[in-house]
């Protein structure tokens, strides 16, 4: 359930101030956003359309901090930006904002049932784009975000077209003077306050949606009226609910609805708005549906406790570790580079890398970061001399694995007659061969690199005439 104290701090913008230090009001977990979108086809947008983007937060995951003595409220500071991506993965536009949220103390800084909510709009010409939406906690850096698989924009039409239809928290109507208005919230003389994912708490009684028509026909004189009928359907597309018809005179070309609807005693399950709108004079109709969730509060808690478990296991390395997982990936600029850094700056870098590298960046999985994370935990595992089981990542197998991943075949012999227990590590899809020999030359089982035919390392002319012989290898998949 929204509460309305926090949208109020949300929309209030504070001016920003010097921070002394800070207080962390929650210090572990991720981020939590929850993301929606609207598209308005206005014809008065000429030939694009606006879509926003209205995101939710928790507001106690936020580091609040006091400005000075004389001050006495708290205050954190977030920064949000929405990057549009084109289907050729490029980012052809965004827009951002950075506000400042006030508590009266710590206490109320870490309330959990708080959040905040605010939105972000861009003008987007007709197409199939893709958008991330990215969250920054300013005091504390940390961040999140969320990824948008498809975005469509379609050509402007002069047929009937519902446009920018989403549910709501609340409505109601407001002016531009009103005091506490988020300006990004006001809607044609309302201040919609979107519900971004369609979830409703159980104990709601109301259920709000806002939408645009457009395209409605208005002969000189006509005193023709418009309609709008609304039903829910269950999961199976099946109508549950019938919510009546409203018929009202056309004010112009575009009409704005805003209705509520009472939804006391509904169950808990998924469900979808359906919304009708016909103009009987110019024969055309329009349809759009608007899915939505009631949860009950013990789902709802469970719903968090799965996202949390799900969330990125980079997000939980510490600051050692991210750079321990890029050592082998950095040029030496580039790692002298990142050591010259602050902490904060380590940070900034590493993220802008794996953001550079992100193959897909339309979703909020990362490919190549995620396998090279599995690699880094393979060989900590396995190859670690320390009890903490972290240092394995040092060692030439830890290297080699970490570049590679695992070899094509392995040959093994930890009893030779002459010589030292030795490994060697075949990686044929790799420069049409390539090689690696380790020795264990102290009897610990900390087998060394002795010989590859790979540029840069070490070669052993010794092994180089064995492997060519290849009489004595014994193929075995044991790392």
């Amino acid at each position: 359930m929204v509460n309305w104290k926090s949208i109020a701090a949300t929309i209030m913008l504070v001016p920003i101030l010097c921070a002394t230090a800070p207080v962390s009001a929650q210090t572990t977990g991720d981020l939590s956003i929850q993301g929606g979108l609207a598209v308005s086809n206005n014809p008065a947008f000429d030939s694009v359309a606006l879509v926003e983007f209205p995101f939710l937060l928790n507001r106690n995951q936020y580091e609040f901090y006091r400005p000075d003595s004389s001050d006495l409220n708290w205050y954190a500071k977030i920064f949000a930006q929405v990057n549009l991506i084109n289907i050729d993965g490029h980012e052809i536009d965004s827009a951002n904002t950075y506000f400042t949220v006030k508590a009266a103390d710590p206490d109320e800084a870490a309330s959990t049932d708080m959040k905040l909510l605010n939105q972000l709009s861009l003008p987007v010409a007709p197409g199939v784009y893709t958008a991330r939406l990215t969250v920054i906690d300013a005091v504390s850096k940390r961040q999140n975000s969320i990824f948008y698989d498809r975005v469509v924009v379609d050509p402007p039409t002069k047929s009937l077209t519902i446009g920018g239809a989403r549910l709501a928290h609340r409505i109601r109507p407001v002016d531009s003077t009103t005091p506490g208005v988020n300006q990004r919230m006001l809607k044609n003389g309302l201040e919609v306050l979107t519900n971004p994912v369609g979830l409703v708490d159980a104990d709601d009684s109301a259920l709000f949606v806002y939408a645009e028509l457009y395209n409605l026909s208005v002969p000189p004189g006509s005193q023709e009226k418009y309609r709008v009928q609304f039903r829910v359907l269950d999961k199976n597309g099946l109508p549950v609910h019938e919510l009546g018809t409203i018929s009202r005179p056309k004010p112009g070309p575009t009409a704005v609805l805003a209705q509520s609807f009472a939804i006391d005693g509904w169950q808990t399950g998924f469900y979808s708005l359906e919304l009708v709108a016909t103009d009987p004079a110019a024969m055309a109709a329009d349809t759009v549906t608007l899915p939505f969730r009631i949860m009950s509060e013990s789902e709802v808690n469970s719903m968090v406790a799965a996202r949390t478990a799900a969330s990125d296991p980079y997000d939980k390395l510490p600051l050692n570790q991210k750079i321990d997982l890029v050592r082998y990936e950095l040029t030496p600029d580039q790692r002298q580079t990142l050591m010259s850094l602050t902490d904060e700056g380590k940070e900034n870098y590493l993220r802008q890398y794996w953001q550079d590298r992100d193959e897909t960046p339309a979703t909020r999985t990362n490919e190549i970061r995620n396998e090279l994370l599995g690699r880094f935990a393979f060989v900590n595992e396995k190859f670690s001399t320390n009890e903490a089981h972290d240092n394995g990542w040092l060692s030439d197998r830890g290297r080699v694995y970490m570049r590679h991943g695992e070899p094509t075949e392995i040959a093994a012999k930890y009893a030779p007659v002459v010589g030292y227990p030795y490994l060697v590590w075949y990686y044929r899809n790799l420069r049409e061969g390539t090689v690696y020999v380790f020795e264990d030359q102290h009897g610990y089982g900390d087998f060394e690199l002795v010989h590859s035919n790979a540029d840069g390392e070490i070669f052993n002319s010794v092994w180089d005439s064995r492997l060519k012989e290849g009489a004595f290898m014994e193929i075995n998949h044991d790392i």
